[in-house]
């Protein structure tokens, strides 16, 4: 009877430490949704566009811009969250 209440233990915190590495894994995956793929036509190499989000707190809303690292420019305008 021990035996099986320890296997059952272990089981419940294998699974629980497998959701929680994927969750983890999953928010860094979707906070790099950002990166484009661009062709640089002069060498035909592939590559990622770099990319940052900047938020504020603007009339009581929050709101994020993007901000392209690669190209030095905004990719939007203020958007509403």
């Amino acid at each position: 009877m021990r035996k099986k209440s320890i296997k059952a233990v272990s089981l419940i915190l294998a699974v629980i430490t497998i959701f929680s590495v994927l969750s983890i894994s999953g928010f860094a995956v979707n906070s790099n949704n950002d990166n484009e793929v661009s062709d640089d036509a002069a060498t035909g190499v592939m590559r990622g566009e770099e990319l940052i989000r900047y938020y504020r707190l603007y009339n009581g809303k929050q709101q994020y811009r993007i901000w392209s690292i690669t190209y030095e420019m905004w990719r939007t305008d203020w958007i509403d969250c």
